[in-house]
């Protein structure tokens, strides 16, 4: 019963869960104590039960996944409380319950009772007591029920593929679900259900490659016990901890997952939305690295190359002397002051007890940061292995504060380590400090533009073809031609890129095509109408994280979203927002949200990814193209006065850029967020801002 109930408390507060939520690494908290512990951070927050530390959505804990399998499990357990000992005359609260005997029983009569009856716990529900419970006290389970009051009594039986959602029927039909894509629950469930099993069946082959991987770093060990006055016995701890941390790490998710599949009933399992597959996959992809696993090779193969060295070392043992670190003797490099949010490096250099370099790699190297205040792990880096004895670690600081920072080779520390670092939030970028602009590229009447993460710049021309320069200006190649065929245009209007695919909205030819950013076709949807998956002149174009497409429909007056295999997914209209017409640009920001910017209006209306009205801010002389950077910065050209205005993460105005001709398309550096280009078609040119 102890067990069980420490099962449901929350770890921050020492309190039963209160609408608990699950942090991408699967531990779960109130989501009181989650928002207090990331008041002074947000939007970043680290778990205080492990090393995670990662951003949370804008608004708050609330957006995370809830865990309504505690939930209701915190339901059970005070209804457990209610039901009393039926053998005994004391009405002492039942502990458990006998299947054998169909009694609830407590603590003392149970420890009396037939071992061989096996009693089923109460409170911590696991197997049949839920139900049991759950059917004396009369409790139905609230948690799979719809969450609006008139529709309380509705069992959830509708997932809403466009808010990633579960709803009733009847807000499927008659709420703000009508007009969206649905599908069965119980398929979702069903098809996340097989999902993480297939990821178990991995997780499971990959833990016995571990196990063997553990095997053979015994086995080399127990070959290097009777050597004497080598320095081997750090390599031989390294090759040990690298597998074992990786097994220690399938196992906690694996014990996750599989409780899911055993206990959760499909409305939990869909509200904890893609956690446990996504830490699964995620576990799965380092510990494949860890076992040095190459999918064209044996597993065999694999993991010869995780021991190469450790052979090597028993085969040469004087190149094991000259060549083992020191950790004492090595020496590391970086500032000593970090930024929250901004990598920070450390440069590890490896050398020997003689004081030479360790050549040819394969050093256990990590830094680790932890909080002064909260004594706990913060950040661990990632390792670069320069094979030449120097390791480049990289890591990024989630709060500001005094932090201790550990530089460690082999488990032990290295020169000057531990040591104090300040940690300090970056200051907020002044574009009232703008640079000078870059001319990055000469273009004949440019229409939009976007920016890939390499650096190309894509340039949408009013002769319906789109030219690609690299960062410096150089030219690469002209995408496209004139006219209604596959990979022709007729007035590119706005373009997009999510990896190597590039989005452009095809406005007087009423369609979205899709091409490699190498320029080859390969999709087109839309066409000219009203109806849903339909357009007319679309002009505004934005991809999120996901690959859903957004397209700013203006003819239309309304925002269409569509899957990441095209489909049509809802329709968001603009109209009923302070009678703006004609919407023209869009974006998105880090959160999913949709900004849009309209000819008649003079603000930015913001929408949640579900399509809900969030707000509006501005006052603009016909706004037209919008960008948002990584930091939540909008970049909204105003047709009326040739100048682009910039707005903080909370819509202030902080800056206007004027002198201008005829500014007709903007996109931020994915690269480096405080810059943004801007398509000049009045001088036939895109310039490029930086702080």
């Amino acid at each position: 019963m102890e067990t069980a109930q420490q099962e449901l408390t929350c770890q921050l507060c020492s309190e039963q869960y209160a609408d608990p939520r699950i942090l991408p690494c699967l531990h779960s908290f109130c989501r009181q104590c989650l928002d207090k512990e990331a008041r002074d951070t947000a939007p970043m927050v680290a778990c205080p039960a492990c090393a995670w530390c990662g951003p949370i959505p804008a608004g708050g804990a609330g957006c995370l996944p809830r865990n309504l399998h505690l939930v209701y499990e915190v339901r059970m357990s005070q209804a457990a409380s209610q039901i009393t000992c039926e053998r005994c005359a004391f009405s002492e609260p039942a502990a458990v319950f006998c299947f054998k005997c169909s009694e609830f029983l407590c603590g003392a009569c149970a420890e009396q009772h037939p071992p061989v009856h096996k009693p089923v716990p109460l409170g911590g529900g696991r197997g049949c007591a839920r139900q049991i419970v759950a059917a004396v006290v009369a409790m139905p389970p609230l948690e799979h029920c719809c969450a609006l009051s008139n529709h309380a009594d509705r069992v959830l039986e509708l997932f809403c593929e466009a808010c990633d959602a579960m709803i009733c029927r009847e807000c499927a039909t008659a709420g703000d679900h009508r007009d969206h894509r649905h599908a069965n629950l119980a398929d979702v469930a069903r098809a996340r259900r097989r999902d993480m099993r297939r990821a178990l069946e991995q997780a499971q082959e990959l833990v016995a490659v571990l196990g063997g991987a553990l095997d053979r770093a015994d086995s080399a060990r127990a070959d290097a016990r009777g050597l004497q006055g080598l320095q081997c016995r750090p390599n031989l701890q390294r090759v040990r901890r690298a597998p074992r941390e990786a097994q220690r790490d399938l196992y906690r998710y694996c014990e996750v997952v599989f409780r899911a599949l055993q206990t959760h009933s499909d409305q939990e399992v869909v509200a904890m939305e893609n956690a446990p597959l996504a830490a699964l996959s995620d576990t799965l992809r380092a510990s494949k690295n860890v076992a040095s696993i190459d999918p064209g090779r044996s597993q065999a193969e694999g993991l010869s190359v995780l021991l190469e060295t450790d052979r090597l070392a028993l085969d040469s043992l004087g190149r094991v002397k000259d060549t083992s670190p020191y950790p004492p003797a090595c020496t590391w490099a970086s500032t000593t002051v970090a930024m929250v949010k901004s990598p920070y490096r450390v440069v590890v250099d490896t050398v020997t007890v003689t004081g030479e370099r360790c050549r040819g790699g394969g050093v256990y190297v990590t830094v680790d940061l932890a909080s002064k205040v909260h004594d706990r792990l913060v950040a661990s880096g990632n390792v670069e292995d320069r094979g030449d004895g120097i390791y480049t670690v990289t890591l990024v600081p989630h709060r500001d504060g005094a932090h201790v920072l550990s530089v460690l080779i082999d488990g032990q520390h290295v020169m000057n380590s531990p040591f104090e670092l300040d940690v300090q939030k970056p200051p907020k970028p002044d574009y009232c400090a703008l640079n000078p602009p870059q001319e990055v590229a000469s273009v004949k009447s440019p229409l939009c533009l976007a920016v890939s993460r390499s650096g190309d710049v894509f340039v949408g021309t009013k002769s319906n073809s789109i030219h690609v320069f690299d960062r410096k200006g150089g030219f690469k190649r002209a995408i496209g031609s004139s006219g209604e065929g596959d990979g022709q245009f007729n007035g590119p209007s706005d373009l997009a890129i999510s990896g190597d695919l590039l989005y452009v909205a095809d406005c007087l030819n009423h369609r979205v095509q899709m091409l490699t950013t190498g320029g080859e076709f390969l999709q087109k949807f839309g066409e000219l109408g009203t109806g849903s998956g339909q357009f007319n002149a679309p002009c505004g174009l934005a991809v999120d994280a996901r690959g859903r497409i957004y397209v700013c429909d203006s003819g239309n007056d309304r925002v269409q979203v569509f899957g990441d295999d095209r489909t049509w997914l809802m329709s968001v209209d603009v109209r009923g927002q302070a009678m703006q017409h004609s919407p023209r640009g869009l974006a998105l920001d880090t959160q999913g949200n949709m900004y849009v910017a309209a000819h008649g209006s003079a603000c930015i209306m913001v929408f949640t990814r579900g399509g809900k009205f969030l707000k509006n801010y501005g006052n603009l002389k016909r706004p037209g193209r919008i960008a948002v950077n990584s930091g939540g910065y909008s970049f909204v050209i105003e047709g009326g006065s040739d100048s682009i205005v910039v707005f903080d993460p909370q819509g202030r105005r902080v800056y206007t850029l004027k002198g201008l001709n005829s500014p007709s398309g903007i996109a931020v550096d994915p690269a480096a967020s405080p810059s943004f280009y801007v398509a000049n078609k009045g001088s036939n040119t895109v310039l490029k801002y930086s702080l």
